[in-house]
């Protein structure tokens, strides 16, 4: 499966699952297994969850790649997607597709322009995207959300401790800024939307970073493996500058993919044995929602 193919599973899971979720927020004394086994049984039947649709529609292929990037915008009924064939992307033969989720239609493309990563900024007027080519580091663009009109672009401001400025995640804060990592690091890098400039810069994990997710003022960091063998997720404060550092605890099952709610009430991890619920408040395991 494509990473594209999986991001649009992500998505349509994650979109299933809002509504029923936000009602059952998860236990604080909820208890995750003390071993890496396979996780309790879905609370309903395993393997039923089935997405509840308004409307489906079938993606062209010509969207979708081997690589490029997905993002929902829940206020405007859009869905951005920006596809690719090959780990650069190629403004040559690419476009940015956004589709109206109410009509299940195209909406409009944007045209020359290959974003790997996305974000809306916590107030919903910047669309953000990163795009990397093979003579260019990296770049920022800036897009207003409403016309799709490009506002600003700068490369991201790379720490001098850094050994790459290639970006692989990125999640919008309050106050304008926007929080990322780049490939094969432990620190999470902090800039201002508005301006470009850095704000901060932390070593947020003991291994490599695979996920940031923001809600609100919480900040999500989950990481490969450490030198132990463990995976860890840690939860910060980012309400303001500098970030504070809230909890840390173990993941047990190795979530490879996590998003969490736009209320920021629970996490929901994808790994091996599927989707998995968990509580943003301990980080602990709840339930499993989909056995894979």
């Amino acid at each position: 499966m494509s990473a594209l193919r999986l991001r649009l599973f992500v998505v349509v899971v994650f979109l299933s699952l809002i509504v029923a979720l936000t009602a059952a927020a998860p236990r604080l004394g909820a208890r995750a297994p003390a071993a890496v086994t396979p996780p309790p049984r879905a609370v309903s039947s395993p393997g039923t969850l089935t997405p509840n649709y308004g409307l489906r529609a079938r993606i062209p292929q010509s969207y979708l790649g081997d690589d490029g990037a997905m993002l929902v915008d829940p206020s405007r009924d859009r869905l951005y997607i920006s596809a690719n064939d090959g780990v650069y992307l190629s403004e040559e033969t690419s476009a940015l597709h956004v589709i109206d989720t109410r009509l299940a239609r195209p909406l409009t493309t944007v045209e020359n322009v290959a974003l790997y990563l996305m974000a809306l900024t916590q107030d919903g007027a910047r669309l953000i995207g990163y795009t990397t080519l093979p003579s260019d580091p990296g770049r920022l663009l800036i897009y207003d959300a409403d016309t799709l009109a490009l506002v600003d672009e700068f490369p991201p401001a790379c720490p001098p401790a850094m050994e790459t400025c290639f970006m692989t995640d990125m999640a919008a804060g309050p106050d304008g800024r926007l929080y990322w990592t780049a490939y094969g690091d432990t620190r999470v890098n902090v800039l201002d939307v508005a301006t470009g400039d850095a704000l901060e810069s932390f070593v947020a994990a003991d291994a490599p970073i695979t996920s940031l997710e923001i809600a609100g003022d919480v900040l999500i960091v989950a990481a490969e493996e450490d030198d132990n063998g463990l995976r860890w997720v840690r939860r910060y404060d980012v309400g303001a500058v500098p970030a504070v550092l809230e909890l840390t605890a173990q993941d047990m099952y190795g979530g490879s993919s996590w998003l969490i709610a736009p209320d920021g009430s629970y996490l929901i991890a994808i790994n091996e044995f599927g989707v998995m619920q968990y509580s943003t408040g301990t980080l602990e395991f709840v339930r499993t929602l989909f056995e894979g």
